[in-house]
């Protein structure tokens, strides 16, 4: 079940300044801290002058999948959408 947040929530991210990378590495949400795994999906979007940057993954066990953006003037990560396991089987 796939549910829409769009709250800001805390993010642990490496940035490779060689290659321009940034991947979320951990992300707490809801009193849970999520181990992320592999980004699936990445694109940047512009909002005004701002840059917007979508990263799609799911967590390290595989059970909760979550949409991300990083913000790059307020430099805040929003917790856009949560798809998970457990929630689509209730």
């Amino acid at each position: 079940m796939t549910t829409r947040i769009n709250q800001p929530v805390k993010v642990l991210a490496a940035f490779d300044s060689k290659r321009m990378r940034l991947k979320p590495l951990q992300l707490a949400w809801n009193n849970t801290t999520y181990r992320l795994g592999k980004v699936d999906f990445f694109h940047a979007t512009k909002n005004g002058a701002e840059r917007v940057y979508h990263f799609s993954l799911c967590d390290e066990s595989g059970g909760t999948y979550m949409k991300l953006a990083f913000h790059t003037h307020s430099l805040v990560w929003m917790l856009e959408e949560v798809e998970d396991e457990q929630l689509a089987k209730v």
